[in-house]
């Protein structure tokens, strides 16, 4: 089956997911990233997710006081990296209807310890589809 096909369908399944059951399916994984010792050397950057993917913005909202959060912006063609200054400081992305920080821009990428960045879907050795 070809990759599109196979995220089409995945996609269709997680649609069936609630909320709820979405923040419950994501707190294991956001557990074992809490866990790891480079997350917790680290500064983050932690990407805002999509309705389809793993449910972050209860992981990004805990640690935003304690490591500098970044979240990706699309200014037409381009990706920009803003601080995350908390909720109410987003606003909504038209292409993607993504919320994302209006604050500060980021300019120093080599100072980014860790990415975070969710996937719709997985194959069984862990390469994203």
């Amino acid at each position: 089956m070809e990759k599109k096909e196979i995220r089409k369908q995945i996609r269709e399944i997680k649609k069936q997911y609630t909320l709820e059951d979405k923040k419950r399916m994501s707190a294991s994984v956001w557990q074992q990233v809490e866990h790891n010792e480079v997350f917790q050397r680290a500064r983050v950057v932690a990407y805002w997710s999509m309705d389809d993917e793993v449910f972050t913005h209860d992981f990004v909202c805990k640690w935003a006081e304690e490591k500098t959060i970044l979240l990706p912006c699309v200014k037409g063609d381009e990706l920009e990296i803003r601080y995350f200054d908390g909720r109410e400081k987003l606003c909504p992305e038209e292409g993607y209807a993504i919320p994302e920080p209006v604050g500060r821009l980021f300019t120093d990428l080599n100072k980014i310890d860790v990415i975070l960045v969710p996937g719709v879907a997985f194959d069984r050795t862990l390469n994203r589809l």
